[in-house]
């Protein structure tokens, strides 16, 4: 699922003016929501199935913390760029973190066991 969401990025700074852009703004931004809520429960259930118990409230405090913490940094990057190279190049080059950030995400075993 995360794999699908950064693509849609890239339609919104390739927008046109007129209807055609805000079409394309409107199914980037509606597909980037549905494949970040299914990521992001995807990614919650994973979390909790691969965490022992015992670690459970940790694995889900350090993961709040984290974004938390994350979430401004990237926003004050993506200020700086924009106020360097322009807001359509910005999210640009949020799009293309986006897509390969996805890269790092785990993935399942070759032989299909998990636990």
């Amino acid at each position: 699922m995360s794999l699908l969401r950064g693509p849609w990025y890239f339609l919104i700074p390739a927008a046109v003016p007129g209807t055609v852009g805000m079409v394309m703004c409107g199914v980037g931004f509606g597909m980037v929501l549905l494949f970040a809520g299914a990521a992001n429960s995807t990614m919650t259930s994973y979390r909790q199935r691969r965490t022992p118990d015992g670690l459970m409230a940790r694995v889900a405090t350090l993961w709040s913390f984290a974004t938390t913490l994350t979430q401004p940094l990237f926003i004050l990057a993506g200020g700086l760029v924009a106020t360097w190279a322009g807001t359509r190049m910005a999210i640009f080059v949020a799009a293309g973190v986006m897509c390969a950030a996805a890269l790092l995400l785990p993935r399942p075993a070759a032989s299909g066991a998990e636990r």
